[in-house]
């Protein structure tokens, strides 16, 4: 060792030591930029929705009572309709009746008994007359096309029973002892009708009824 204080174990032999490296700046992530702020609703905006909403619910209580209005006028005019052809039931014998007579107009041993289609057709005529006249009467919305439209159709139904009753009550043999095809046509007309003037989801079991009604022509 050298007395000179150099070298080992004071400093390398071969010059000063070296610097230590210099250790890397620690660089971070830039932050991610802010979101942006909502768009701001205008006092406008806000206004014009609670009026649309407004307007929406009005509407919608509107159509529900329309719909509650629809179902129950046709509650009423089925149960006048129901009156109606239960008041066409007595002339029913006359049918029967009417076939005897064209048997004996073909000379078969029959007997064309005209007292009792004059008397059955007389008889029937009061009732088919007044129910006829309260389906007639039934009071309906204005806008109610449909309803109405089944309510005519239905009286010229009853009108057609009533003008063939009252030619019986003059004249039995009038019409070769047949029924006019009026009576027939027009049941399909009402029967038809009635099918457009039911609500969706009817209620009253008002579907049924009308089932009921037009069964003979479905």
């Amino acid at each position: 060792m050298s007395g000179s204080g150099r070298g080992w174990p004071y400093e390398p032999v071969d010059g000063p030591p070296a610097r230590p490296a210099e250790a890397p700046a620690i660089v971070s992530d830039p932050l991610p930029p802010p979101p942006p702020p909502p768009p701001a609703i205008s006092r406008r905006a806000v206004v014009l929705l609670a009026i649309g909403g407004a307007v929406a619910v009005i509407l919608a209580t509107l159509g529900l009572a329309d719909w509650w209005v629809r179902n129950d006028e046709l509650r009423t005019l089925l149960g006048r309709v129901e009156r109606a052809e239960r008041a066409q039931l007595p002339a029913q014998i006359i049918g029967p009746l009417l076939e005897l007579c064209r048997q004996e107009a073909r000379g078969a041993d029959e007997v064309c008994d005209t007292v009792s289609i004059r008397r059955r057709a007389e008889g029937t005529l009061p009732a088919l007359r007044r129910t006829g006249d309260e389906v007639a009467a039934t009071r309906l919305t204005s806008f109610h096309g449909s309803l109405q439209t089944f309510r005519d159709r239905y009286v010229e139904h009853n009108l057609a029973w009533r003008s063939w009753l009252e030619t019986l009550a003059k004249d039995p043999t009038a019409g070769r002892f047949q029924a006019p095809e009026a009576i027939t046509t027009t049941f399909q007309d009402a029967s038809d009708a009635a099918d457009t003037a039911l609500t969706p989801l009817p209620l009253h079991g008002n579907q049924a009824r009308v089932e009921k009604i037009f069964e003979t022509v479905r």
